[in-house]
């Protein structure tokens, strides 16, 4: 696994294992972030319709 794990929360390893497993099998290549993570969650949150104060909130982000 491409991320040090002293520096990551142990309850993240098990999604950044899987987006490892998920990149290898698809075929994408480079690394796989957890920030990259978070993007992404928070990018389908916003496609499913969730209003921006909702993704603002999800994210952590001041009112």
């Amino acid at each position: 696994m491409p991320h040090r794990p002293r520096l990551v929360n142990p309850r993240f390893s098990p999604a950044l294992r899987a987006a490892a497993d998920a990149r290898e099998t698809s075929g994408i290549e480079g690394r796989i972030r957890l920030h990259d993570l978070r993007h992404a969650a928070l990018t389908n949150l916003a496609a499913t319709g969730a209003s921006p104060i909702a993704v603002m909130a999800t994210a952590g982000q001041p009112d």
